[in-house]
Protein backbone atom coordinates (compact mmCIF):
# COMPACT_ATOMS: atom_id res chain seq x y z
CA UNK A 1 0.00 0.00 0.00
CA UNK A 2 2.87 2.36 1.24
CA UNK A 3 4.41 1.86 -2.17
CA UNK A 4 1.23 2.63 -4.56
CA UNK A 5 1.11 5.59 -2.04
CA UNK A 6 4.60 6.98 -3.39
CA UNK A 7 4.25 5.34 -6.93
CA UNK A 8 0.91 7.31 -7.49
CA UNK A 9 2.47 10.64 -5.89
CA UNK A 10 5.53 10.42 -7.71
CA UNK A 11 3.58 9.90 -11.34
CA UNK A 12 1.31 12.81 -10.18
CA UNK A 13 4.39 14.72 -10.04
CA UNK A 14 6.27 14.06 -13.05
CA UNK A 15 2.63 14.82 -14.88
CA UNK A 16 2.80 18.24 -12.57
CA UNK A 17 6.06 18.37 -13.80
CA UNK A 18 5.77 18.03 -17.04
CA UNK A 19 2.27 20.44 -17.56
CA UNK A 20 4.13 23.04 -15.48
CA UNK A 21 7.77 22.82 -17.23
CA UNK A 22 7.05 25.13 -20.11
CA UNK A 23 5.15 27.57 -18.46
CA UNK A 24 6.43 31.29 -19.65
CA UNK A 25 5.85 34.01 -18.02
CA UNK A 26 4.34 37.33 -20.31
CA UNK A 27 7.14 38.47 -22.58
CA UNK A 28 9.32 35.12 -22.12
CA UNK A 29 9.70 32.24 -24.48
CA UNK A 30 8.61 31.32 -27.82
CA UNK A 31 6.41 34.69 -28.88
CA UNK A 32 6.20 36.48 -25.75
CA UNK A 33 2.93 34.35 -24.14
CA UNK A 34 0.89 34.89 -21.55
CA UNK A 35 1.78 32.58 -18.89
CA UNK A 36 1.35 29.15 -18.40
CA UNK A 37 -0.64 27.26 -20.90
CA UNK A 38 -4.16 26.02 -19.84
CA UNK A 39 -7.05 24.65 -21.44
CA UNK A 40 -6.74 27.47 -24.30
CA UNK A 41 -3.12 27.38 -24.31
CA UNK A 42 -2.81 31.25 -23.27
CA UNK A 43 0.75 30.48 -23.38
CA UNK A 44 1.13 31.36 -26.54
CA UNK A 45 -3.02 33.03 -27.37
CA UNK A 46 -1.85 36.67 -26.57
CA UNK A 47 0.08 37.33 -29.30
CA UNK A 48 -2.18 35.67 -31.93
CA UNK A 49 -5.07 37.44 -30.34
CA UNK A 50 -2.95 40.76 -30.39
CA UNK A 51 -2.21 39.86 -34.08
CA UNK A 52 -5.57 39.33 -35.06
CA UNK A 53 -6.33 42.58 -33.33
CA UNK A 54 -4.58 44.27 -36.28
CA UNK A 55 -2.71 47.35 -33.62
CA UNK A 56 -1.99 50.75 -35.03
CA UNK A 57 2.03 51.35 -34.55
CA UNK A 58 1.28 53.81 -31.41
CA UNK A 59 -1.06 50.53 -29.93
CA UNK A 60 2.20 48.29 -30.37
CA UNK A 61 4.78 50.88 -28.70
CA UNK A 62 2.16 50.92 -25.88
CA UNK A 63 1.63 47.10 -25.74
CA UNK A 64 5.68 46.68 -25.58
CA UNK A 65 6.28 48.92 -23.20
CA UNK A 66 3.37 47.01 -21.16
CA UNK A 67 5.56 43.85 -21.57
CA UNK A 68 9.15 45.32 -20.77
CA UNK A 69 7.52 46.66 -17.88
CA UNK A 70 6.67 43.36 -16.61
CA UNK A 71 9.57 41.06 -18.34
CA UNK A 72 11.83 40.98 -15.07
CA UNK A 73 8.89 40.31 -12.64
CA UNK A 74 7.70 37.49 -15.12
CA UNK A 75 11.04 36.03 -15.38
CA UNK A 76 11.67 35.96 -11.62
CA UNK A 77 8.61 34.01 -10.88
CA UNK A 78 8.78 31.31 -13.65
CA UNK A 79 12.64 30.70 -11.95
CA UNK A 80 10.89 30.31 -8.55
CA UNK A 81 8.06 28.08 -10.02
CA UNK A 82 11.01 26.23 -11.53
CA UNK A 83 12.79 25.80 -8.57
CA UNK A 84 9.82 24.49 -6.56
CA UNK A 85 9.23 22.10 -9.43
CA UNK A 86 12.96 20.63 -9.10
CA UNK A 87 12.65 20.78 -4.76
CA UNK A 88 9.39 18.64 -5.22
CA UNK A 89 10.88 15.85 -7.92
CA UNK A 90 13.94 16.07 -5.96
CA UNK A 91 12.20 15.00 -2.43
CA UNK A 92 9.89 12.50 -4.63
CA UNK A 93 12.87 10.70 -6.33
CA UNK A 94 15.21 10.85 -3.39
CA UNK A 95 16.16 8.15 -0.51
CA UNK A 96 13.95 6.57 2.42
CA UNK A 97 10.86 6.78 3.47
CA UNK A 98 8.49 9.17 2.09
CA UNK A 99 4.38 10.14 2.54
CA UNK A 100 1.94 12.48 1.08
CA UNK A 101 2.97 15.11 4.56
CA UNK A 102 6.35 15.01 3.79
CA UNK A 103 6.32 16.69 0.61
CA UNK A 104 3.56 19.32 1.06
CA UNK A 105 5.30 22.04 1.58
CA UNK A 106 7.06 21.57 -1.82
CA UNK A 107 3.11 21.32 -2.96
CA UNK A 108 2.67 24.72 -1.15
CA UNK A 109 5.76 26.40 -3.00
CA UNK A 110 4.51 24.73 -6.23
CA UNK A 111 0.98 25.98 -5.29
CA UNK A 112 1.94 29.35 -4.77
CA UNK A 113 4.66 29.91 -7.38
CA UNK A 114 1.77 28.90 -10.06
CA UNK A 115 -0.95 31.08 -8.43
CA UNK A 116 2.00 34.19 -8.19
CA UNK A 117 2.91 33.30 -11.75
CA UNK A 118 -0.82 33.42 -13.16
CA UNK A 119 -1.45 36.36 -11.66
CA UNK A 120 1.18 38.53 -13.04
CA UNK A 121 0.05 36.48 -16.64
CA UNK A 122 -3.70 37.92 -15.97
CA UNK A 123 -2.15 41.74 -14.88
CA UNK A 124 -0.03 42.01 -17.47
CA UNK A 125 -3.20 40.83 -19.66
CA UNK A 126 -5.32 43.12 -18.12
CA UNK A 127 -3.27 45.76 -18.75
CA UNK A 128 -2.62 44.91 -22.42
CA UNK A 129 -6.30 45.08 -22.90
CA UNK A 130 -7.03 48.70 -21.89
CA UNK A 131 -4.57 49.19 -24.95
CA UNK A 132 -7.11 48.04 -27.14
CA UNK A 133 -10.59 49.43 -28.91
CA UNK A 134 -13.89 47.70 -28.41
CA UNK A 135 -13.86 46.57 -32.02
CA UNK A 136 -10.14 44.88 -31.31
CA UNK A 137 -11.65 43.55 -28.35
CA UNK A 138 -14.99 41.83 -30.25
CA UNK A 139 -12.34 40.69 -32.76
CA UNK A 140 -9.50 39.01 -30.38
CA UNK A 141 -12.67 37.23 -29.00
CA UNK A 142 -13.82 35.76 -32.32
CA UNK A 143 -10.37 34.98 -33.06
CA UNK A 144 -9.80 32.83 -29.42
CA UNK A 145 -13.74 31.65 -30.02
CA UNK A 146 -12.81 30.02 -33.12
CA UNK A 147 -9.35 28.68 -31.44
CA UNK A 148 -11.28 27.11 -29.12
CA UNK A 149 -13.44 25.42 -31.61
CA UNK A 150 -10.56 24.30 -33.78
CA UNK A 151 -8.68 22.97 -31.01
CA UNK A 152 -11.83 21.02 -29.62
CA UNK A 153 -12.38 19.68 -33.15
CA UNK A 154 -8.71 18.28 -33.20
CA UNK A 155 -8.80 17.03 -29.81
CA UNK A 156 -11.87 15.26 -31.06
CA UNK A 157 -10.17 13.75 -34.13
CA UNK A 158 -7.77 12.60 -31.74
CA UNK A 159 -9.50 10.94 -29.73
CA UNK A 160 -12.00 9.32 -32.34
CA UNK A 161 -8.34 8.13 -33.92
CA UNK A 162 -7.23 6.59 -30.79
CA UNK A 163 -10.65 3.79 -30.59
Amino acid sequence: MRKRMILATATAAIALGFATVHAHPLGMGHGGGMGPGGEDGAGMMLPVLLRSAHLSADQQAQVHTVMEGRRQEGRALAAELQAAQTALLDKLFGAGDLKAADVQPELDRLTKARQLLMEHAVGTALAVRKVLTPDQLARAGQVKDRMRALRTEMRQLVEGAEE
